[in-house]
């Protein structure tokens, strides 16, 4: 897992990671808008430096400060399930802070690294050895 918490130093070695990557975690912070506004960039950074099949969900997280109060939210629910839509990936709401929905997001993208692994994975070959015949000996005696 590498977190590179979207910062512009990590903009130059990301494409190196994307390659060998089979499953992408994108995230943003549901209470700032520049940050969900660069998802796109990272997908298309994904899209040109990485494996064609690699498996991404996307992630909004800090849901705690939508359910707080003061509501910081900036980015709507529906805005994250459009954009995870349009780009065919599967959408959660977390909150690194209580735990909310993080469990789910890591299980889903296992889940899907691991479907996709085991179903283009050639089928395997049946070596198989039988013990119960028995090879009839030959009754020369010579």
């Amino acid at each position: 897992v590498w977190d590179t918490a979207g910062q512009e130093r990590f903009r130059t070695i990301t494409p190196a990671y994307y390659r060998a990557a089979m499953g992408v975690v994108i995230c943003y912070d549901i209470t700032d808008k520049d940050s969900f506004e660069h998802v796109e960039y990272w997908i298309q950074q994904l899209d040109t430096h990485g494996d064609t099949a690699v498996q991404r969900v996307l992630v909004g997280n800090k849901a705690d400060l939508a359910d707080s109060a003061a509501d910081l939210r900036k980015v709507s629910s529906e805005e994250g399930a459009a954009l995870a839509a349009k780009y065919n990936m599967e959408f959660f709401e977390t909150s690194a802070k209580t735990g909310t929905s993080v469990e789910e997001a890591f299980i889903s993208i296992a889940d899907k690294v691991v479907t996709h692994r085991y179903a283009n994975a050639p089928p395997t070959q049946k070596n198989t050895l039988d013990l119960s015949n028995k090879k009839k000996s030959s009754k020369c005696a010579c």
